[in-house]
């Protein structure tokens, strides 16, 4: 379980828990949402699919990242289930991007484009 090791020992996060955790970092989103967004972020380099999608939410809940929410006030579907970012999974998530924008800085590209004038 997460709870007893090293954040960096998950280092280099998978590039699928990566996107998962960009995506629920904000507010808890259901499945099918993150499926949406990672596919968004991916772009043409990968399209996950649901069964890919909910494995890797179950191994992400098992290392502690992600966990399940309650439906938000509103929503009516009672089979949707929510995901969340933990604060292991915040923690995880800071030391990868860190990690992303040092290789970045070595390789002397900017994460950020420069402004032209």
């Amino acid at each position: 379980m997460f709870r007893t090791m090293n954040p960096r020992d998950l280092l280099p996060l998978r590039p699928l828990f990566l996107s998962v955790l960009l995506a629920v970092r904000e507010d808890p989103q259901h499945g099918y949402d993150v499926l949406e967004r990672v596919n968004q972020d991916q772009g043409e380099y990968a399209i996950l699919g649901p069964g890919s999608l909910y494995r890797t939410l179950k191994e992400m809940r098992d290392l502690g990242l992600i966990e399940r929410r309650p439906m938000p006030a509103g929503v009516k579907d009672g089979r949707r289930a929510y995901h969340a970012i933990t604060d292991a999974g915040r923690s995880v998530l800071r030391l990868e991007v860190d990690r992303l924008q040092q290789a970045m800085t070595r390789a002397g590209v900017g994460l950020v484009p420069e402004r032209t004038a």
